[in-house]
């Protein structure tokens, strides 16, 4: 595989669109384990071969029922960013 070592990328702004109470802090420290997972597991997407820089990055329609707390949100904000706002 032809990916890089190491990938910045950098959201200033990250809007999310839930129903249900979010601690910010959790998911900030959730969202980079979950970044992660879905990149051992998919790969390197094209676009992210290269650092990035994001100023806001607006993420709805998740469909997040609440469950698996804030790592169940990062997830499927991770799945998010992978295939439809940094893509």
């Amino acid at each position: 595989m032809n990916a890089p070592a190491e990938i910045n990328v950098r959201i200033d702004r990250l809007v999310l669109e839930t129903d249900h109470p979010v601690d910010a802090f959790a998911l900030r420290r959730a969202l980079g384990e979950a970044v992660c997972a879905v990149l051992v597991e998919r790969g390197v997407p094209e676009a992210w071969h290269a650092d990035v820089r994001t100023p806001v990055a607006v993420i709805d329609g998740l469909g997040w029922d609440g469950q698996g707390g804030e790592p169940g949100l990062a997830r499927a904000v991770a799945s998010q960013l992978y295939e439809r706002v940094l893509s």
